[in-house]
């Protein structure tokens, strides 16, 4: 599938956003997920009635939730992505809906930025701490590019030492666990 010529303009707009934020409430590392079976992300939202509530009408909803949340020290990234979310599903103007989207995106974008700190994948294979090579890897000492395990740190360097073809990510060489080095 060919991607949008429109993905670079919409990802530099991500991009401008997700600084705007950092700027706006610094580093969100500590901000929690706010989901998981025994969580309840809409309850901050209930008014008790039933019956349907208007797009605009859950915006504020939510805007009051997050506050409340950030006040109390219990706001998490689904506070803001569900505040994001529904201010755009409030936009009529697509002027106003696509920044709305933008935000929503740049949220989503740091939650999983910080998703990924919280759990290092390597910069070329992608394994995890439990989801090691075949064979056993371990941690590479940082270079400034991103984790890289040792089994790739390896075949980074023969690569730029022979000037070979890039290395590809290959999903089948990774089994459960670290393993033994």
């Amino acid at each position: 599938m060919k991607p949008s010529p429109y993905t670079a303009t919409v990802l530099e707009d991500v991009a401008v956003e997700c600084l705007r934020l950092f700027e706006l409430h610094g580093d969100q590392s500590a901000l929690a997920d706010g989901t998981g079976p025994e969580t309840c992300p809409l309850l901050d939202l209930v008014t008790g009635s039933a019956g349907s509530v208007a797009a605009a009408d859950l915006a504020g909803a939510a805007i009051a939730a997050t506050d409340r949340a950030a006040a109390d020290g219990r706001a998490t990234f689904a506070h803001v992505l569900l505040e994001e979310l529904f201010e755009a599903l409030s936009s009529a103007d697509p002027s106003r809906l696509r920044g709305e989207l933008v935000q929503v995106a740049a949220v989503a974008v740091q939650w999983v930025e910080v998703l990924d700190r919280r759990e290092p994948r390597c910069r070329t294979c992608g394994c995890t701490e439990d989801l090691a090579c075949l064979g056993g890897c371990g941690w590479a000492p940082q270079d400034g590019g991103g984790p890289v395990c040792t089994r790739c740190a390896g075949l980074e360097a023969r690569h730029l030492s022979v000037g070979s073809a890039s290395v590809e990510a290959d999903p089948s060489v990774l089994v459960p666990g670290r393993g033994v080095l």
